[in-house]
């Protein structure tokens, strides 16, 4: 004997496991931001990249020491200079890849902060340098 159910699409009585034909198309849900850059956020290669990334920039906000003079290394994130929306192919690369703080992230996807500067100071070493090494390299 079949266990039935209530339809809360349609409001009849169905078998369990019947798909009710009224019920709505479900659309693709992406990672935790609904976005397709919030897949790319839970791989592990997203992980280490990011990892990378912030040691290349010294644990510090490029924008805060290229263009302010200052160290700031609080609530620093990744910021993809092109968006994985907009080429997913750029998604792991270096030079589309710099640390940001909270600030700045937020200016910089609002467009506030130019993606040639962005793309600049990724190219670019940081210019300071880590206590024990050489400044001249």
């Amino acid at each position: 004997m079949y266990m039935k159910k209530s339809c809360p699409y349609c409001g009849r009585i169905h078998d369990r496991g019947y798909t009710c034909p009224s019920k709505p198309e479900r659309k693709r849900r992406y990672g935790k931001h609904n976005s397709i850059a919030g897949d790319y956020r839970h791989k592990n290669v997203w992980t280490r990249k990011s990892k990378l990334i912030r040691e290349r920039d010294l644990f510090c906000c490029r924008y805060c020491l290229e263009v302010e003079g200052k160290v700031n290394s609080e609530k620093l994130s990744v910021h993809h200079i092109v968006s994985i929306k907009e080429n997913e192919e750029l998604w792991l690369e270096d030079d589309n890849l710099i640390s940001l703080c909270e600030k700045h992230h937020e200016e910089a996807e609002k467009g506030m902060i130019s993606r040639e500067l962005l793309k600049e100071m990724a190219c670019a070493r940081p210019k300071i340098y880590p206590p024990g090494t050489v400044s001249h390299m």
